[in-house]
């Protein structure tokens, strides 16, 4: 115990003692206490030690497994256990506080594999052969990663995919790069209007430069891809999808898919003339109508009413979404109205009912001469006679009996007169 005792030292001769004597001090031991912080540290990684009682110094029994500073910053170095000391010298008197200190093997982590380059829009599946790892990516704006190692490209660039394993709280982490290639555009398309049994041929579909034009047929999603495009079928009225996308031949990356429309128009039914009270034709259609007289087309008379100024045969076809359906049955004008004539000019044609001869008188603007064709109830020309004078005789001794229209043609082919007659 600390204090002080007499040391006595005797020598005895011939019964005769001598005594020498010295005072001894002890000195107590220092109080060390103990040693805190973490006992665990990883191969590689610090942790720090501390301990309350001041003027120690720190020591580490095996500097191969782990090393400690003057300030208790324990470094691990290998896997293993080492006993740190922590020892206090007071009147040259020595404590000392011991701690096992075990230091952790970081954990192996294999090298990523896969494919390390991705279309924007694509996905790729990476791996690692170390199991219980965590993934992670560096620039998820521009790819994201899943637990199950599933890269998702988001835009163009690069991104650091990390694979994190930790054992016994300590971490290793194997990294790869990974290149998010730009994605296409899609194809340029135009929707398509065929009518009920055309031909068709194959579709188009316009890509960018050398990218390959792929075709999906009807499918906006999975389906077989194929290089050749889809020939329409225009056997049922209706409409079609068809999809398309677009390949870069260099990076391999596919656009997304464009939809391209088809439609299959009907034939229009064949239409029925009629006429109403003011002696106009009608169409059975309200709209697509185009006019013809005498096979010869009307240019501009599209409307459902057309106003009919000769004698002769009119018809009519649709016009629907670009499909022409069958012409008319034709219908024969017989009340035609007087066309251009002015408060000035005249025409009369007589006797009607005529039997033999009839007598045509006229005036007309620039007119000395005119023609005059007699047709039959079918529009058919009987007789035409050419550069008349008024006054003319017609002799129409030779047609049978019936109704008969006839036309006072001017120059340039225009019509100056129309009307009817009876043939006795």
């Amino acid at each position: 115990a600390a204090g002080t005792s007499v040391i006595s030292y005797t020598v005895t001769t011939n019964n005769c003692s001598t005594i020498s004597t010295q005072t001894i001090t002890v000195n107590a031991l220092p109080v060390v206490a103990a040693i805190t912080g973490a006992f665990n540290v990883c191969a590689g990684s610090n942790t720090t030690l501390s301990n309350t009682t001041v003027g120690g110094v720190w020591s580490s029994a095996s500097t191969n497994i782990a090393t400690i500073d003057a300030s208790g910053m324990v470094t691990g170095i290998a896997a293993g256990t080492s006993v740190i000391s922590y020892t206090v010298t007071t009147n040259n008197c020595s404590t000392t506080s011991t701690q096992t200190i075990t230091v952790n093997a970081l954990p192996v982590v294999a090298a990523i594999t896969g494919t390390f380059n991705v279309c924007a829009g694509s996905n790729t599946t990476l791996s690692n052969t170390t199991v219980g790892g965590v993934w992670s990516s560096a620039s998820t704006n521009i790819a994201s990663i899943d637990a199950s190692g599933m890269v998702t490209g988001l835009t163009a660039g690069t991104s650091l995919i990390s694979y994190n394993v930790t054992s016994n709280g300590c971490s290793s982490t194997a990294t790869q790069t990974v290149t998010i290639l730009s994605q296409q555009l899609a194809p340029v398309v135009t929707n398509k209007a065929f009518c009920l049994g055309d031909a068709t041929g194959m579709l188009k579909a316009a890509g960018n430069g050398n990218n390959s034009v792929i075709w999906y047929g009807s499918n906006a999603i999975g389906g077989i891809s194929s290089a050749t495009a889809p020939s329409p079928i225009t056997n049922k009225v209706g409409s079609v999808d068809y999809y398309v996308s677009q390949q870069n031949s260099v990076t391999g990356c596919e656009s997304k898919r464009a939809k391209l429309t088809v439609i299959i128009n009907p034939i229009p039914e064949k239409p029925i003339i009629t006429r109403d009270i003011s002696g106009s034709l009608f169409s059975s259609s309200i709209t697509g109508n185009q006019w013809y007289v005498n096979g010869n087309v009307l240019i501009g008379d599209t409307l459902q009413k057309l106003k009919a100024d000769q004698f002769a045969n009119y018809s009519t076809k649709l016009n629907q979404n670009g499909c022409f359906g069958p012409m008319s049955d034709p219908y024969f004008n017989f009340d035609v109205v007087v066309r251009n004539t002015n408060i000035n000019e005249f025409a009369r044609v007589y006797p009607n009912p005529v039997q033999s001869w009839i007598k045509i008188d006229f005036t007309f603007a620039d007119n000395i001469q005119i023609d005059v064709r007699i047709l039959d109830l079918s529009g058919r020309v009987v007789t035409e006679k050419r550069k008349l004078e008024t006054g003319a005789l017609i002799n129409v001794a030779g047609l049978m009996r019936g109704l008969y229209g006839y036309e006072l043609v001017g120059k340039n082919g225009r019509i100056l007169f129309s009307a009817m007659f009876m043939k006795d």
